[in-house]
């Protein structure tokens, strides 16, 4: 909703930061509409997460939007 109020021509971007579990329903099919309406999406996770779900919510190129890390320690460090 928020995205849609934003100006046109503007870029959209997405940074999912996850322990890597979805908390209720497949988020999968919400990505795919997102990225389909041009929203670039990050998403950030912990490897013993659901690794698959997180990188099939990435947008294209994969490995420049996927980022797994060992834990919210690393996560801590990388954000600095």
């Amino acid at each position: 909703q928020i995205l849609r109020h934003s100006r046109e021509n503007s870029t959209k971007v997405i940074f999912l930061i996850t322990d890597g579990y979805s908390n209720g329903g497949d988020p999968r099919p919400v990505a795919a509409s997102l990225r389909d309406f041009g929203v670039e999406i990050f998403t950030f996770g912990i490897w013993q997460g659901n690794i698959r779900e997180l990188n099939d919510m990435a947008s294209t190129p994969k490995e420049e939007h996927c980022y797994l890390l060992h834990s919210f320690e690393e996560f801590e460090a990388l954000a600095r």
